[in-house]
Parts: structure tokens; sequence; C-alpha cells
């Protein structure tokens, strides 16, 4: 090896980094010079990872190559096939289409070869038509080796009916997209670990969950949707099967001995129906005294059953965070860091936080637990609503509040309290000791950042008392225009509600872009000190602005 030349090992590393996945960057790296084609030519590695397309032709003569060059190493392939079956037109096939689809069916015959199945580790396949592709994988085909199957349909896909029969003992993770197998739960196995089902044949009917509970114990993350956003008649067909399916005998199987899915650690259940059907699969999982790290519920409406909570909160201790990120998500969070998500299928419909944090609180008794709210400024006026009607909050808490996007895209407010009403928030106790402060008894700290004032009379209901400092965070706006709005906005929403102690003032702290003009900053501090030359509650630019602004 010369100087000028790069290790083995080095080399070898950027290889199979470099667009792992694209044949012919593999051909590129083997031609650069003699050394790196030696190299490339004994890292087998290098040659076991691709993507194929079945209607390029140029695939199917570097296949066999490529196959060769990677002697017994594992695969993993990601194959798009018939790509452009769902636009033929009546009439005869073209010549050119004919071509295409015989150079697919040679594809498809060299991959199914058995030397080449023993050899898979991943499958990963996005089809349009079926084609050819029923020789793969709708062949009684044993997959000794693969751990990984993922089979989706192309939203263009007009056909949609692929039957799996192949047998895959050692599969660890199957991942099944807009298809319809017949028989995909032939598929399940002892060793299955991660199952994530998306509109495939059988998965309208819930009892399909006990099947999978039976013959894959030990699955720890299960993602399960019964909806399609497909073209509209197939969504209509399916609304009409999921309401038609007898969910009931769900609630009438009873629960047998064993533990159900005992070691599951995920659950996403997306059940566009109604509450009723979400509660019985939860209430399953409750049987089964399983408590998964984190389970996503997907509803057809806002209005969330009060049978639902128990079940939902089942194995939580204690729920430390409600995050209302969007108005049609909301998630639940205790101090283990396990999480219970409910989301809305109908994106025009929105959860109503006020009646559910007072189911919550009074029936849950969250309202003793929770120390941290995590609101978008859509849903402010909601939480404020919410706080407003239920006991009031018996711990410190934070609140965050992150902008919508209506102003500034950035991460939002941070404050913290101790309740003494309904709605009121005090200090958190946050060590100031790392800039420099001694720390205040009864201070609270408050950081915006491109922040967003809530309106409507619902707002008035937070009150920040006894503020220790501001800080408000424009480094991302580099408009003039929107600094100054930015920093008054905030300031005139918060100095009306906020009181500084007798004995000292509450520091203002504004940073702006490094390649804000000079007259820029002059007119954010004339504005900072017009606003509080008007109020005599003892507000003061700190130090940091009057050195840099």
């Amino acid at each position: 090896m010369t100087q000028t030349q790069l290790p083995v090992e080095l080399l070898t590393s950027i290889m199979t980094e470099v667009e792992p996945y694209h044949i012919s960057t593999k051909f590129a790296l083997a031609s650069v010079c003699a050394y790196w084609r030696s190299v490339a030519l004994n890292t087998c590695v290098l040659w076991s990872s691709f993507d194929l397309d079945s209607h390029a032709k140029r695939n199917l003569g570097a296949l066999a190559l490529v196959l060769y060059r990677g002697g017994d190493a594992p695969l993993d392939i990601k194959l798009t096939f018939g790509a452009y079956a769902h636009y033929r037109l009546p009439g005869p096939v073209p010549a050119a289409w004919a071509d295409l689809e015989h150079a697919a069916s040679a594809l498809i015959q060299t991959i199914s070869a058995p030397r080449v199945v023993a050899r898979l580790q991943s499958l990963s396949v996005l089809y349009n038509s079926p084609g050819a592709l029923h020789h793969l994988i709708a062949a009684d085909l044993l997959f000794p080796n693969l751990r990984t199957l993922e089979v989706r349909r192309s939203p263009t896909a007009m056909s949609a009916n692929l039957a799996l029969m192949m047998r895959a003992p050692k599969l660890r993770k199957l991942l099944l997209h807009r298809v319809e197998p017949v028989s995909w739960t032939a598929l399940l196995s002892p060793t299955l670990c991660e199952l994530d089902i998306d509109h495939a044949a059988g998965s309208r009917h819930l009892g399909v969950l006990d099947v999978v509970a039976a013959q894959s114990p030990e699955l720890r993350r299960l993602t399960f949707a019964t909806y399609d956003t497909a073209p509209m008649d197939v969504v209509n067909s399916l609304h009409n099967a999921i309401q038609a399916a007898p969910y009931a005998s769900v609630a009438g199987v009873e629960p047998s001995a064993k533990a159900w899915l005992p070691a599951l650690d995920k659950v996403d259940f997306e059940i566009p129906t109604d509450v009723v059907s979400a509660t019985l699969v939860l209430a399953r999982i409750a049987q089964g005294q399983v408590v998964p790290s984190h389970i996503s519920v997907l509803l057809k409406s806002g209005d969330v059953s009060s049978s639902m909570l128990p079940v939902l909160l089942h194995g939580l201790s204690p729920v430390t965070t409600i995050s209302l990120s969007t108005p049609s998500t909301l998630v639940i969070r205790d101090s283990q860091d396990r999480t219970r998500t409910l989301r809305i299928w109908d994106e025009y419909q929105r959860l109503s936080l006020a009646p559910l944090w007072s189911t919550l609180a009074r029936s849950h008794g969250l309202h003793k637990s929770v120390t941290k709210f995590e609101v978008s400024t859509a849903a402010w006026t909601g939480l404020a609503e919410a706080l407003s009607q239920v006991p009031s909050m018996a711990r410190d808490v934070a609140l965050v509040v992150r902008p919508d996007g209506m102003l500034l895209a950035r991460p939002a407010l941070n404050t913290a309290g101790r309740s003494s009403s309904p709605g009121s928030w005090a200090r958190a106790g946050a060590d100031r000791s790392r800039r420099g402060s001694p720390m205040r008894n009864k201070r609270d700290e408050l950081d915006l950042e491109s922040f967003e004032m809530p309106d409507g009379p619902a707002a008035k209901v937070l009150v920040v008392s006894d503020l220790w400092r501001v800080t408000i965070d424009l480094r991302q706006v580099h408009n003039p225009s929107l600094q100054r709005r930015g920093v008054l906005r905030v300031l005139r929403w918060i100095l009306p509600r906020a009181s500084s102690s007798l004995d000292s003032r509450t520091e203002v702290c504004v940073s702006l872009p490094d390649t804000t003009t000079r007259e820029a900053r002059n007119a954010v501090l004339q504005e900072l000190s017009t606003l509080f030359a008007a109020r005599d509650e003892g507000f003061r630019v700190c130090k940091h602005c009057l050195d840099q602004l």
C-alpha cells in the first residue's frame, strides 16, 4: 500500500456507507483504480445490499454479477415491481412493455433460485401489479434465514390481490402496508418481534389479535391499522366492511391462562371507527396484565369515552406530562417514560381538552401528579379553560407552549410554577446559578423563543407571577419588522400579567441574529426602552442586551 492509499478497513467502510443500495454505485467504486477494484471485489458485504427495479432491464444483467460477487453474504434486497402496469391502455400490449415484463419475470426467476432464497435476510417489496411477483412470495418457498419482510402496495395500484404463501420460520419483523394477502397470519412465527399491519385482509376483524398472540408470544411492537387512504372506491368499501365487522366477538372471547402478548413493548392501534372498538382492544391488553411502554390509538372523533380512560391509563404510574402538540394528538407520559397517545383520524376534528382534562383530574387524580403541560398555541386557550374548571394543581408545574407556525417556526415557551389558584403559575425552582445569578426564592423564569401570542378571553386565565427573567430568542428571524413585532407581542402579553417583587427588577433578554444590522438592533432596543418607560413595574433590559444591541 502506498502512502496515498487508504487502509483497507477504512476504504471498506467508506464503500459500504456510500449509497449502499445503488447497484451502479457499486460498479463505479470498483472502477476507480486497481487498488479500489481489488478491495471492492474482496468485500462481499458491498454486493449484498441493493435496490432492484423490475422494469429496468439493465438490472437483470447486473444482478447475476452482483450475486456472484456477494459470495455467501446475507442478502438485503429492496425490490420495486411493476411500476408502470397501472398505466396500461386497453388493447394489445406494446412491444416495449412486453420486453419489460419479460425482464421482470426473468429477474424474479433469478431471485427465486434456491441458493439466493437461502441467502435472503431482508426483503422489501413495493409493487403496483403483482404479475410475476407471485413466483417469489406467493409460491410455497422456504426462506430459511429471512429476518425482515416488508410488502407495500403502491398508492396508484389498482390491484391488491397478493397471497403470501412463503414460509419464513426465523422471521422477526413483518410489515404489510396497503396489501391484502389472503393468509398473512401464516407468516406469524414464535420468533416474530415486530408486526406492522396496515389494511390487510383479515385485519378488519379484531379477533385476529388472538391469533397473533397465540403464534407470536415474543412480539414486542405491534402496529395495527384498519383504515386505507387509497382511491375513494377502496376507502368506501373498506368503511362498509369495518362497520359490518363483528367487533363484539373480541369481548366475547374469554382471556386464556397465558398472558396476552407478555413481552409487548409498543402498541399502535389505528381503528377509525368508534371509541367502543378501541376500548375493547385496550381491555384485552389489561386482561392479560400487559403494560406496554407505548400505546397509540387512532379514533374517529374527538369525543373520548370515559370508559376508555381507565384501560388507557392501565399500568402508568404516576402520570407526569400531558402533551397536546397538535389539536388532534394527545400524549400522556408517566415517570418511566411510558406513553399513551390518542389521535383523531378526521383532521377537521379536535380533541376537546377541557372535558378530557376535567375527567383525568377529577376521576383519575392526574392533577396530583402532573408536573408538565406541553401544548401548541392553538390549544393554549383550551388548556387555560380546562385548568380553570378543575382543582388546583398539587405540584409545581412546567408549561411549554410550542408555536403552530403562524408567526415563527421555533420551539417556544418554557415556564414553571406552583399553582396558587386555578390557572395561575408560580416558581419551579430552576437552577439559575449556571448564569452566575443567586438563587431567588419564589422566582420564576420564562424563556420564549419566537412565541405566537394566544388570543381570546380564556388566555387571560394564565397569570405569570414573581417573574425573574424573560428571554426572547429571535435568532432565526431575519426580518427586522418581524423582530420588532415579535418582541413587542411577547412583552405586551407578558408584562400586564407579570409582577416583579419590590426588591429587584425583572430582566428582559433579547437574542437577535448575528446578521442583524445596527439600525435594526437600535430599533428593537428603542422599542424596549419606550415600552418600559411607560410602565413602573421594575423591568429592565439585561446587560447582555445593553452590550450587544
